[in-house]
């Protein structure tokens, strides 16, 4: 019933909502409509305006035209400057219109205009109370427009002058931002307004300069910066085109030079300003700081400007903007990352290099200046170091010309060429002979008055490591020295830091500069007497003296060394230095001549490194794996220089029996060494038996002892972990077998067909070897490993005929490395070499000794070892000899009419190798004959045969692994492939025998055996192995008998060959003594199997 009445109210309701909307909707047009003619007013009021200031310019330019020839008033110039800065507001000027005002603005104007006698310059109305405010915006605003002007990298209204060189408005800024031009006038406008204190207007000038530089020193500092490296990176473009060339340039490119120095000097001799006219220390802090960090982190600034501007520059930069600089990081918000980066760190060292330079060199005896240079430069690596790195990572994102990757805010787009001038012509000084000689001339003249007083104290590193007696060094020093001795423990600690920061800053910028590194090292290492005179220095740091300061670090802050130690960059770079030095010496300069080290000094070197570094490897378990990685990484040239010392020692042996032993073996009487140095702490080191457990538990001490110091464990130790090694890999592998038949007339032929194919997994595996006689038909008999060591042992036999030409041997000692004209044999050979280091590996790996003596440079390779001059004698005694000679002639050497080229006979044919590029056109000289020297050992080392010995060596590792023989020498790596080359002992031998079949010991037979063999000579024992285990050698151990079972421990007179068998049942049946010579005449005759086996068939039937 309500129907009605409720359809009435909807429609009113919706109704009233339309008509509201509709109203809505109006509103909202007027709006919009509104908007429109607002934003229509104001573009039409902008395009009424544009035009405008072209029409303000065009009046002032017709008002007062060219107003530098018109006579005008101070106040008339005054109104004028006052439109000039009105308009600049609105539009800018030009430079054309600038560059007018400069030249009237330094040109005096007349005080009255109805005179013109009385001539003031404009800043005279700085005396005038009525015009100073106005006037001093006048002048900011102009400076601020010619210092933007100046700083222009692009002249728009002369595009053929890319820079702003010269004008009018440097000449402006010089008069007028130097608060000492602003001389106080006698002639003022009206009296009742003057200023009369004088003082007052320097500090007017002073107030000018200041508001104007802030320009030049803005947030970023890229107005002045930017500008001074685009006329850099141009001037350095400009001389490098002339030296290339050849020629001096033309006369523009010259005119551009001198404008550019020009520049550069002006804009430095302005910013010098703030800090000549520093009325408090507050002012001279800012001003130093905004020259550092702006100015003088300008590449190659110093060499361009002036002598007298350079004067007034290196003034303040050594006195008050060196301080700052010392105490400024990279945490420092006002000089920070935004401001400097490493860009401007290494930019600012250089310069200051080059300001140093020149003092320090005019004044030797201000060493304190010295002092402060690398105190500066080692500061400022530090702050410019964590800006680069090596390879690209977050955040290093941008490619450096120098350090690879960078993440500098500001400098890695500028010119390559800019950053190598700055290395090679300023930091360059830093490692320049001149500059090392003066920083080293106190070591080289250290002179100790008295030994040290090391009374109730472990006085020397001998009677600290061997107990032997001190001998004194102090009686090398140069008489005519000029450094005072040494009296007193201060000055002995004031010299070890000076000490410390030449040589802390020589590793830093090695450190820094990758490429130079090796140039820094090769002047230190070369200095004449520094390296002998060094070892001497270090003897003499600390209480005690006798390095004992670094064996104590060693032992007790092995994790923090480098903080806890600050003498510790002094050793470091003397092994870096002296390693460098032992590269290019001699048997003739070690031996004979004893330079740079006595036999005694290198006694004590070698004892001291073998300590100091075995001392670092036992600290492994007492810190973080990675930190203790770091640690030996960075003692690696301490590393390098003891394993020359000890390869030195193998050479040609110079130290006592036992010398580098550290890990006692129970079965010497020697103590070990260590036990001395270590008794006041729980790392003693332990015995071999104790040292070989730990190593098969995993123990990490050990492991890092045998892989880092081998040398300091005994051979016995090392032979049983290496056969460990092998007999883990063996349990560990999945059982396979191969068998393969071969002719005993080409056994290389047939093995090589059967074995070369086979995968390196399954050549460690069991080979089966089934001999096939001359008929074709099989030899009988089961495989126990027998046949296979005998196809092994005449495999290697055969590849060392001549017939083959696979190896030469050495002219006196016989001792096999691969041929360089193996090549002459076919294609194959390179397969071959291969082939033969697999099966020397697969020799050592079963266990079989061979009858083969490698050369001691062919067993380096195989080490992984680098061969240097003196394995050359080894090689070819003549041309080692030669270049001896060479090395050491003091004649002229271009009389000899060397070139870097060499001639080899191959055949009929003599084929000619340059040893360098074009070497055949470059002559042997007096400056060049060490690299010819060491490029032709290098040739006749590693060049000529280096496909074959890399092919025997891949071969030859693909079985034996390289870091397992990395744990001999490579004499020692000899004893391990043919044993050792002393004779058996009988009674030893006959108590390790064990007897098969009902013999005994007793036996008369057997006793007959050991009568027979007792009488043999040394050639007949060898020829008795040879026969019984196809190798005249002992195994390598301690115990003198053949056939030790290293894996299980057992010992006895194994049946290796079919040979074995032979001979045993000969002696068995032997009744006479006098069938010893038909005996050994089977024996001989073992190197002919087949002849062999004839003989001892004809012995039988004798018997």
């Amino acid at each position: 019933m309500f129907n009605p009445v409720d359809k009435g109210k909807q429609s009113f309701v919706e109704k009233t909502r339309t008509e509201r909307q509709q109203r809505e909707r109006e509103r909202l047009d007027r709006l919009d409509q509104a908007k429109r003619t607002q934003a229509a007013n104001v573009i039409q009021h902008w395009w009424r305006r544009r035009p405008q200031p072209e029409t303000l310019w065009a009046w002032f330019d017709a008002e007062y035209g060219d107003f530098t020839t018109t006579s005008l008033h101070l106040i008339a110039f005054y109104r004028l400057l006052g439109q000039y800065c009105l308009f600049s507001r609105r539009s800018p000027p030009g430079s054309h219109r600038l560059m007018t005002l400069c030249k009237r603005m330094t040109m005096k104007c007349s005080l009255h205009p109805s005179s013109s006698s009385v001539q003031v310059p404009f800043y005279a109305l700085l005396m005038d109370k009525r015009y100073r405010q106005t006037t001093m915006y006048y002048i900011e605003t102009v400076m601020n427009q010619c210092l933007e002007r100046i700083c222009t990298h692009h002249d728009t209204d002369a595009p053929d002058k890319p820079f702003y060189l010269t004008g009018p408005e440097l000449t402006t800024l010089l008069y007028y931002l130097n608060p000492a031009a602003y001389k106080p006038v006698q002639h003022v406008l009206d009296p009742h307004y003057s200023l009369n204190n004088d003082d007052d207007l320097s500090v007017v000038g002073l107030g000018i300069l200041d508001a104007t530089l802030t320009t030049f020193f803005d947030a970023s500092g890229s107005l002045l910066r930017e500008a001074c490296v685009k006329r850099v990176e141009r001037l350095v473009k400009l001389e490098n085109r002339s030296k290339q060339r050849g020629k001096p340039m033309d006369k523009d490119n010259a005119k551009l030079v001198n404008g550019i120095k020009l520049w550069l000097t002006t804009v430095t001799r302005i910013v010098l300003f703030p800090l000549e006219n520093a009325t408090d220390s507050d002012q001279l802090a800012r001003a130093a700081t905004r020259t550092w960090t702006f100015l003088l982190t300008t590449p190659l600034l110093v060499r361009h400007v002036s002598t007298l501007v350079l004067d007034h520059l290196r003034k303040w930069t050594l006195g008050a903007i060196h301080p700052l600089v010392m105490k400024s990081s990279n945490k420092d918000t006002t000089t920070g990352d935004s401001l400097v980066g490493g860009n401007g760190y290494l930019f600012l060292m250089a310069n200051l290099v080059d300001l140093y330079q020149e003092k320090f060199m005019n004044h030797q005896e201000e060493r304190e200046m010295a002092l402060h240079l690398l105190t500066s430069v080692m500061h400022l690596i530090s702050l410019a170091t964590p800006y680069y790195s090596d390879r690209q990572r977050h955040p290093y994102s941008h490619y450096h010309p120098i350090f690879k990757w960078s993440c500098c805010p500001w400098g890695d787009q500028i010119d390559a060429p800019v950053y190598e001038a700055v290395v090679q012509d300023q930091l360059a000084t830093l490692w320049s002979r001149h500059f090392m000689d003066q920083l080293l001339e106190p070591i080289l003249k250290f002179a100790h008055s008295s030994p040290l007083n090391l009374a109730n104290k472990v006085t020397t590193t001998r009677r600290l490591l061997a107990g032997k007696k001190k001998t004194t060094m102090d009686d090398a020093s140069s008489s005519n020295s000029n450094t005072p001795p040494i009296n007193t423990k201060k000055d002995m600690a004031e010299f070890s830091i000076n000490t410390q920061l030449v040589f802390s800053m020589y590793s830093q910028l090695g450190n820094l500069f990758t490429v130079q590194r090796k140039i820094i090292l090769a002047r230190i290492a070369f200095t004449p007497g520094l390296m002998s005179q060094l070892w001497r220095v270090m003897n003499h740091f600390g209480p005690q003296g006798n390095m004992v300061i670094y064996l104590d670090a060693a032992r007790k802050h092995a994790a923090d060394i480098s903080n806890k130690e600050p003498l510790i960059d002094v050793l470091k770079m003397f092994c870096e230095a002296c390693s460098l030095v032992f590269l290019t010496l001699d048997d003739i300069d070690i031996f004979e001549k004893e330079t740079p080290f006595a036999l005694s000094d290198l006694l004590d070197l070698g004892r001291f490194l073998n300590t100091f570094y075995f001392a670092l490897v036992q600290q492994s378990n007492k810190m973080d794996a990675n930190l203790h990685s770091n640690t030996l990484y960075s003692f690696h040239a301490a590393k390098r220089l003891l394993l020359q010392l000890y390869d030195l020692d193998n050479r040609h042996p110079f130290c006592p029996p036992d010398h580098w032993l550290l890990v006692s073996d129970p079965m010497m009487s020697k103590q070990s060494l260590l036990r001395l140095v270590f008794s006041a702490t729980k790392d003693t080191p332990p015995e071999a038996s104790q040292f070989l457990a730990q190593v098969r538990q995993g123990d990490l001490v050990p492991m890092r002892i045998l892989q880092l110091m081998p040398h300091t464990i005994p051979f016995t130790t090392r032979l049983h972990i290496f056969r460990d090694w092998i007999q883990l890999e063996k349990v560990s592998m999945h059982p396979s077998a191969h068998t393969i038949c071969v002719r005993r007339q080409h056994v290389l032929e047939d093995g090589f067909r059967a074995l070369s194919r086979l995968s390196h997994e399954s050549l460690k595996g069991t080979i089966r070897v089934t001999f096939v006689n001359q008929l074709g038909m099989e030899e009988a008999g089961i495989d126990q490993g027998g046949p296979f060591k005998d196809f092994v042992t005449m495999l290697i036999s055969e590849v060392f005929e001549p017939k083959y030409g696979l190896f030469s041997c050495t002219p006196e000692t016989n001792l096999f490395y691969p041929a360089t004209t193996s090549s002459l044999l076919g294609s194959n050979h390179i397969h071959l070499f291969e082939f033969i280091g697999k099966m020397i590996g697969k020799a050592i790996y079963e266990g079989i000794l061979l009858d083969c003596q490698f050369a001691c440079f062919l067993l380096a390779k195989i080490l992984g070892r680098n061969v240097f001059l003196e394995a050359l004698q080894e090689l070819d005694e003549d041309v080692w000899r030669n270049l001896i000679f060479l090395k050491h002639y003091e004649g002229n050497v271009e009389d000899l009419g060397l070139t870097f080229a060499t001639d080899e006979k191959t055949l009929d044919t003599v084929v000619t190798t340059e040893l360098k590029y074009h070497g055949q056109t470059i002559g042997v000289t007096n400056d060049n004959k060490l690299e010819y020297v060491y490029l032709m050992a290098d040739f006749k080392l590693n060049q000529q045969a280096r496909d074959q010995t890399k092919a025997f060596i891949q071969g030859f590792r693909s079985i034996i692994s390289a870091g397992w023989i990395k744990v001999f020498s490579p004499p020692e790596l000899q004893r391990v492939i043919s044993g050792e080359d002393m004779d058996f002992d009988v009674p030893d031998l006959r108590r390790h025998t064990q007897y098969q079949n009902g013999y005994f010991d007793q036996h008369p037979i057997i006793k007959l055996l050991w009568q027979i063999v007792q009488g043999f000579n040394s050639d007949e024992k060898r020829a008795f192995l040879k026969f019984v285990t196809s190798c005249p050698k002992l195994q390598p151990t301690k115990v003198a008998c053949v056939g030790v079972d290293y894996l299980t421990g057992r010992a006895g007179l194994r049946r290796r060959t079919a040979w074995a068998s032979w001979i045993r049942g000969l002696l068995i049946r032997s009744a006479s003594k006098i069938m010893a010579d038909t005996m050994i005449e089977s024996m001989r005759n073992t190197t002919n199997r087949t002849k062999g086996r004839q003989d001892m068939v004809g012995l039988e039937e004798k018997i």
